[in-house]
């Protein structure tokens, strides 16, 4: 039986994709070891008694670790406020062969076959495919097909490819 589901885009489910797909990459990989690196000298130096450093160290993890992050979210909602086919309701079919998708524009349809990974990232739910684009499914928009949908990707997709976290999947069975 299809599961069917429309969203419209929102601009926190957008920054939750943004922040995942940028801090996961290999510039941000190198960004999150540095930030790290901040914290460490800053307890360090904070244990030598030396505060001038201990802050600036603990300034810049605030900035890696806080700052980008709220900037990058405030960019994406500017973004998607003025760039409104971005919010336009998107329709999608998920059934046994594949996804269907449909907008006002263009429709679709992607098999199985074509989607490597499921993660679920803060307020959205992403499933990539083999060319590294994605489907994001705001988690709120689609709270009634979650279970079903995530039952189905689980039976579609490899196990080790479904990136979500058990305390999720404890919530959805205890909805569903």
């Amino acid at each position: 039986m299809p599961i069917e589901t429309e969203i419209k885009m929102d601009g926190d489910s957008m920054g939750d994709f943004m922040i995942y797909h940028i801090y996961t990459s290999g510039s941000g990989i190198v960004i999150l070891v540095l930030g790290i690196l901040n914290i460490s000298f800053g307890i360090a130096f904070l244990m030598k008694g030396k505060w001038g450093m201990a802050v600036i160290f603990l300034v810049l993890a605030a900035l890696v670790f806080g700052i980008f992050p709220w900037l990058i979210r405030r960019k994406v909602k500017k973004q998607m406020e003025r760039a409104k086919h971005l919010t336009e309701p998107i329709r999608y079919i998920f059934q046994e062969d594949g996804i269907e998708t449909i907008t006002a524009a263009d429709q679709g349809k992607a098999s199985w076959k074509k989607f490597r990974r499921v993660v679920w990232r803060g307020r959205v739910l992403i499933l990539y495919d083999d060319k590294r684009q994605a489907i994001l499914l705001p988690v709120e928009q689609v709270k009634e097909q979650l279970p079903a949908v995530i039952e189905l990707l689980r039976r579609k997709l490899p196990a080790s490819e479904i990136k979500i976290p058990a305390s999720k999947l404890a919530a959805l069975n205890k909805q569903g």
